[in-house]
């Protein structure tokens, strides 16, 4: 009975030990936003010529109306500790940037100049911007033709 028993417990123990082992730790990962002081603006001007300009705020710029299908260019502005460092640029929900400027640097004055084309479809267009692990993430709108006040608040190109 004693060696059934000590058996046992060794099979138990190296079960623990196969189980810490094989188990992969997992850390959760989260991503730093940028505090206002030190987030990025947005300048955008569209195709007809309208602009606005916008700050980011916890990560995220206001939602902006633009239409589907058009190009918009965004002149982005980083804090000056930003400069000459790699930007990770990435569409979330559609439309699309042109290859090159998927990544790209930012200039030493902390300046970045990128176009973006929004969908055909109506919906909420992300663009992700990765500057060394700080996120934030500019938002299009783009509204319903049948249903133009179906949509969250969006701030207006003049």
């Amino acid at each position: 009975m004693k060696i059934d028993r000590l058996i046992r417990i060794q099979c138990l123990i190296r079960l623990a030990f196969a189980a810490t082992v094989s188990l992969p730790l997992v850390l959760p990962v989260h991503a730093q936003t940028m505090s206002s002081a030190s987030s990025p603006t947005a300048a955008m001007t569209f195709a007809d010529g309208l602009s606005l300009s916008t700050r980011c705020k916890e990560g995220q710029f206001p939602i902006v109306a633009a239409p589907g299908g058009q190009t918009v260019n965004i002149q982005l502005q980083f804090p000056l500790t930003a400069a000459l460092s790699s930007l990770i640029i990435e569409p979330l929900d559609g439309g699309s940037l042109p290859s090159e400027q998927s990544e790209t640097s930012i200039a030493a004055d902390g300046a970045v100049s990128i176009q973006f084309q929004t969908g055909n479809g109506p919906g909420l267009y992300r663009i992700l911007l990765n500057q060394a692990g700080s996120m934030s993430v500019l938002r299009f709108w783009v509204a319903d033709p049948q249903q133009p006040n179906s949509g969250p608040p969006a701030l207006q190109p003049k």
